[in-house]
């Protein structure tokens, strides 16, 4: 390939790369979520579902089935960061909001009570 033609091939890269930015930066942002609440399970099935599931597939079709060759590798990619968005927002949707607002509740009371308890062997040592 000469200079121009692997300047095209980047540039239509990169194109389908921008679309694929969003979802896949809002996807990092759930995922983290999901890990403070402690449901990281859930966040990394749905993550294998949609990365072996998906995102292998599609591009293995997308690039040696259909002849796109590496744009169809990328192409893959790109539907799997909008499927694995998506999957995370199911996760969040079915979550009992009552119940994480309950669990949180409890760990705040036991961090103070187990802050007190440090706080009041620390006065003791230093009387």
């Amino acid at each position: 390939m000469d200079d121009q033609a692997t300047r095209d091939m980047v540039v239509e890269y990169f194109k389908i790369m921008t679309i694929q930015i969003p979802p896949d930066f809002i996807q990092f942002v759930l995922s983290s979520g999901l890990r403070a609440l402690g449901k990281e399970k859930m966040g990394t099935l749905v993550l294998i579902i949609c990365y072996y599931g998906i995102s292998i597939p599609l591009s293995y079709i997308f690039c040696y089935v259909l002849g796109y060759g590496g744009k169809g590798l990328v192409s893959g990619s790109l539907i799997n960061a909008y499927f694995l968005f998506i999957g995370l927002l199911m996760v969040y949707r079915k979550m009992d909001w009552n119940k994480q607002i309950q669990i949180a509740n409890e760990k705040m009371k036991e961090d103070e009570i187990s802050s007190d308890d440090d706080g009041n062997e620390n006065e003791e040592k230093l009387i």
